[in-house]
């Protein structure tokens, strides 16, 4: 089952993924509140909070975590008020404070093995993602930043009339990050002159992330933007009753006539009118509807001369034969989904909302809290979160012991090393049939510890599996080893009993606090009773005053939930208990444990009135007392674990080997890995030849220092090498080639000199890349002083260029948007996109899986066609298609080579 974290992290060029679980663990256990199985104040809790102050990426998107559907939402237009009132005798005002009361509930189907199956279904609550105040609210606008090369300026303008200085490094101007937010320093703008004394309105601002480096820019280049409601949230359109149209066939304007007809491609759709005409083909009669297309396949059809037909587009209208036509598809209406002032809760089981893994669900909504101060309150900065908490109803209980049990009996998969007493760790002669020797010790292990498969070694009649690294000595394998025997065992992430998941029953449990006694069972039955003995020990553990003053606090419940062991061993908990979300009515229990505090008994059970919801689902879930799991348990659990290869930061290292020993550029290549470890089958990266092949490419296109935009600084004479070099000239007759280009290069300083002893500059480059890309039809860019040429330059890890191109890879992006919901872009009009790694690097997947060359033995065939053997031929024929005329192509033979012989990119 594929996984994704619910949130993402803050890169450099946006949002990037949690490398690992064990960092997504790491990251929770971070947490200040919100931790799973009890909060700090010993009350259930089902769930993990994801907040504002917890280092997510600042946008607050909260992701699907698997493919599912939504079967129960609750969307309000504000978030509900609760008011704090401060106890007898205390000094303060009362406080408002906001929780939002929105949540999604998402169901998921697992199921692992090939003919026999262990199946369960799972479920998924977003609580507190953002009402609709959050989306269209003047408060919740962000200014971002337009626009490309845009000047920015010193904070402080001088001269009369004030005048800005542009801000520059060495000799070049600091222009202004497109896309990125800026905070406002001042509420209306100042009219100032910028460098080439023009008057403009000014905003004096700074990036979110640098708030102590303020810098003018113009008013005009500024943009407020809103959070975007998720996809699901609006509905698709709905669906008439259709016809599919299983093949290529055409479309014709009149039905007797095949004169100006349309390409209707395979896999179109067709609303079918009652309009009719029998029309005589081939000798009989044939029956034509008069049809509109509804929604237009992909591909190319022919007409009687073998040419390739213009497609009908979505609306178009024409006639149809009935033959042609495939089944009748049902209409499917659209069901509207509203944010409302009373917030219902809304059923959706009976016709749910598809959600793909990663698919935003929502955003961080307010969850404020306060603390009693001595002059009164004070609301915490961490003010927005989302609860999110993963369970299994209890009407699935038999299919959630059958997995545990792996009642399927289902290997492979993920291995994990069980071994519970401490062992001799060996190094093994690389002939299997010599001894091996001794090291140290190793263990016990009290969590299973992932192995790869690459790591389990058989050694002559023994089975060994490698623990540590250790550099390999002459005739030795690399690694310390243990020897599987009687205690040291690896099992697969199906066996999940074996794993240490056990079911802990709680229900008998009533007034919302764990007690030790609420697990205890008087059943004979051997799993449930070892379950019930063992937390008990636990419980122990996590109730236990560590910091000695006396009383148990949320600061010892913290504290025992971040230590490695326990909190492992509770990730391996299914605990049923009553949901937090069921109306709590009278609350005994804690108005005892706050019978000094009334005023906050009472705002306590006012917040949780507010957020209850389980009692209006119960026909989703039959019960208000599922098994709660720690979302990091289930994400390991039914994860799908990826064998053979992986890119990792240190692989992408080794391919580009000029990073092998800094971190300048690890955000980028991680960048890469990420997206291509994402898509590696959809992306013909799937055997070590593919990727070898595909990198030997890339790191030329980039270059070793791994540039993902084209550069403006060419020499006058590479200039004229181009059409435009040497055609394009000034009304004084001058050739811009002459003008722009550098004549002179120095080292040190490093400077490119023009032939009137100037640097280049911006503009300089500007004009160059206009007059070598500008005016070429062939790229699909217009002429000189569209720009077409410097906005479509060379971008992405394949320096995708032209418009016709950039247009291309737009085009294909929207046909696969299901493999990236949330990625909704135009590259035509947002063109620097291409330059952050995701789209750079998914970029020239599309055009290693998309492109073909008339200079290959096969026109068809593609990139990855062609990387099926080791040899300089191969790698030619793909430089054909990536780079027909380069003068590099030794060096892409190099690379491969390099590549290819080390086994950087061969399977793990």
């Amino acid at each position: 089952m594929k996984i994704v974290y619910p949130m993402q992290l803050e890169g450099e060029n946006g949002p990037s993924e949690v490398p690992s679980l064990d960092a997504f663990i790491e990251k929770i256990n971070s947490l200040k509140s919100g931790t799973f199985l009890i909060g700090r104040n010993r009350i259930w809790h089902g769930g993990i909070h994801l907040s504002e102050k917890g280092g997510w990426h600042p946008s607050g998107a909260v992701r699907a975590i698997a493919d599912g559907e939504i079967v129960a939402y609750r969307l309000a237009t504000e978030p509900a008020k609760a008011t704090r009132s401060p106890e007898a005798g205390k000094q303060g005002e009362g406080i408002d404070l906001y929780t939002s009361p929105s949540f999604c509930l998402v169901r998921h189907h697992y199921e692992a093995g090939e003919q026999n199956k262990n199946r369960l279904t799972f479920y998924c609550l977003y609580m507190h993602i953002a009402c609709e105040n959050t989306y269209n609210s003047p408060e919740a606008a962000r200014v971002t930043l337009k626009g490309t090369g845009v000047s920015t300026y010193e904070p402080v303008a001088g001269g009369d009339p004030l005048k800005l200085t542009r801000r520059l490094s060495g000799n070049n101007p600091v222009h202004a990050k497109t896309g990125a937010e800026v905070k406002l320093l001042q509420q209306t703008p100042s009219n100032l002159r910028n460098h080439r004394d023009e008057v403009h309105n000014y905003f004096l601002v700074h990036y979110v992330d640098e708030p102590n480096s303020p810098f003018y820019i113009a008013q005009s280049q500024l943009q407020q933007e809103y959070l975007q409601k998720p996809k699901w949230m609006t509905p698709p359109e709905g669906k008439p009753a259709r016809h599919n149209i299983p093949g290529n066939t055409w479309l014709r304007q009149t039905a007797d006539t095949t004169a100006g007809s349309l390409g209707l491609p395979a896999g179109s759709e067709v609303v079918v009118s009652g309009e009719l005409q029998m029309v005589t083909v081939g000798g009989g009669p044939t029956e034509f509807r008069k049809v509109q297309v509804f929604k237009a396949g992909s591909g190319s059809v022919k007409d009687s001369a073998n040419r390739v037909m213009t497609n009908a587009g979505k609306g178009s209208l024409g006639w149809l034969a009935k033959s042609k036509m495939g089944a009748g598809l049902a209409a499917e209406p659209s069901v509207p989904v509203e944010f409302k002032e009373d917030a219902p809760v809304v059923d959706r089981s009976d016709n749910p909302i598809a959600v793909q893994a990663g698919e935003v669900i929502g955003h961080w909504g307010e969850h404020q809290i306060a603390t009693a101060g001595a002059s009164g309150f004070v609301k915490d900065a961490d003010s927005k979160a989302v609860h999110f908490e993963v369970f299994v109803a209890d009407s699935d209980k038999q299919a959630l012991e059958d997995c545990i049990n792996n009642k399927a009996r289902v290997s492979g998969g993920q291995g994990y090393l069980l071994l519970n007493q401490e062992v001799t760790t060996y190094r093994l002669t690389s002939d299997s049939q010599h001894g091996f020797h001794d090291v140290a010790k190793f263990g016990p292990l009290v969590l299973p510890l992932a192995v790869k498969e690459s790591d389990k070694v058989s050694h002559g009649a023994n089975n060994f599996v490698k623990v540590r690294e250790r550099t390999a000595a002459d005739g030795e394998l690399a690694g310390e080893f243990v020897l599987l025997a009687d205690g040291v065992e690896v099992v697969s992430q199906h066996d999940w009993h074996k794993l240490g998941v056990k079911l802990v029953d709680g229900s008998s449990d009533e007034d919302g606090f764990l007690d030790k006694a609420d697990t205890a069972t008087d059943s004979e039955e051997s799993q449930q009773k070892e379950a019930s003995e063992f937390f008990s020990t636990l419980y122990d553990k996590l109730v236990t005053d560590r910091d000695n003053d006396g009383t148990l606090s949320g600061n010892d419940i913290k504290a025992a939930l971040a230590e490695e062991e326990l909190a492992g061993k509770l990730r391996s908990f299914f605990i049923k208990h009553k949901s937090e979300w069921v109306k709590p009515g009278e609350w005994p229990r804690l108005e005892q444990e706050l019978a000094d505090q009334p005023k906050l008994y009472e705002y306590a059970k006012q917040v949780h009135n507010n957020m209850a919801w389980m009692e209006d689902a119960s026909a989703i879930l039959g019960d208000t007392k599922p098994w709660f799991i720690h979302p990091a348990g289930m994400m390991g659990l039914v994860g799908r674990k990826k064998r053979g290869f992986t890119f990792t930061l240190d692989v992408m290292k080794r391919i580009y080997s000029n990073f092998q020993s800094n971190n300048s550029k690890d955000n980028e290549l991680q960048g890469i890995a990420d997206e291509l470890n994402e898509h590696i089958e959809f992306y013909q990266l799937d055997t070590p030849l593919k990727r070898t092949h595909f990198f030997a490419q890339i790191l030329q296109e980039t270059g070793p220092d791994l540039n993902v935009i084209e550069g403006g600084v060419w020499s006058v004479s590479a200039i004229k090498s181009f059409r435009g070099g040497r055609t394009r000239r000034y009304p004084d007759g001058r050739l811009y080639a002459d003008v722009h280009g550098y004549v002179t290069k120095t080292e040190r300083p490093r400077r490119y000199i023009k032939s009137d002893g100037n640097d280049v500059t911006i503009d300089d480059q500007i004009a160059i890349v206009n007059t070598i890309y500008g005016n070429r039809a062939e790229l699909g860019n217009g002429s000189y002083s569209s720009n077409d040429g410097w906005n479509y330059r060379g971008r992405g890890l394949k320096q995708v260029t032209g418009k016709s191109n950039y247009t291309s890879f737009n085009y294909w992006h929207q046909n696969n948007q299901s493999k990236w919901p949330n990625d909704i872009i135009n590259a035509v009009d947002d063109f620097e996109i291409l330059s952050k790694m995701k789209f750079a690097t998914r970029s020239a997947a599309w055009f290693w899986i998309s492109n073909s060359s008339n200079a290959n033995p096969d026109s068809r065939a593609k990139c990855f066609d062609y990387a099926n053997e080791a040899s300089d031929a191969a790698v030619d024929r793909i430089t054909n298609i990536i780079n027909l005329n380069t003068d590099s192509r030794q060096k892409r033979k190099n690379n491969f080579w390099r590549l290819w012989n080390e086994e950087v990119l061969h399977d793990q």
